[in-house]
């Protein structure tokens, strides 16, 4: 792909502040986090970074993805603007979040508590990689 792509997760448990299960997807690439609600393409997640050996297929639907984030972005952050992403991981009664905190502004994700084991860890290293020097997990 012609940018230094990190990977993609699109996931019914993620949710923007507000909005219980609306789902998010994020294609994530080392500049910035562009993310949509409602893509509907089924739960997936892919780093595709370097030392990545995923198959054509997920960079095929990464493409896809990227296209259908793009029309439908809600959300748009630059890496040079965020100050820091704090992650805390959901219990079995509570839900976890992402906050990503700019210059500007503060954004809230919530974390469903029912999200796999799998989606949360590379939720968690896909944004550990894309700003690992701002990058803190919540007790």
């Amino acid at each position: 792909m012609e940018e230094d792509v990190i990977g993609f997760i699109h996931t019914k448990n993620l949710a923007k502040k507000g909005r219980l299960k609306a789902g998010i997807a994020m294609y994530i690439t080392k500049e910035k986090i562009m993310g949509a609600v409602k893509v509907k393409f089924g739960s997936i997640a892919a780093y595709l970074g370097e030392g990545s050996n995923v198959s054509l297929e997920y960079w095929e639907k990464a493409k896809k993805i990227k296209k259908l984030i793009e029309k439908r972005k809600e959300f748009e952050l630059h890496q040079a603007d965020i100050q820091s992403i704090q992650i805390k991981k959901p219990g079995v009664f509570r839900p976890g979040y992402v906050i990503f905190q700019s210059k500007n502004q503060e954004m809230q994700l919530a974390i469903g508590s029912d999200i796999s084991d799998k989606e949360y860890n590379i939720l968690y290293f896909l944004l550990n990689k894309f700003a690992p020097d701002k990058f803190q997990e919540i007790g």
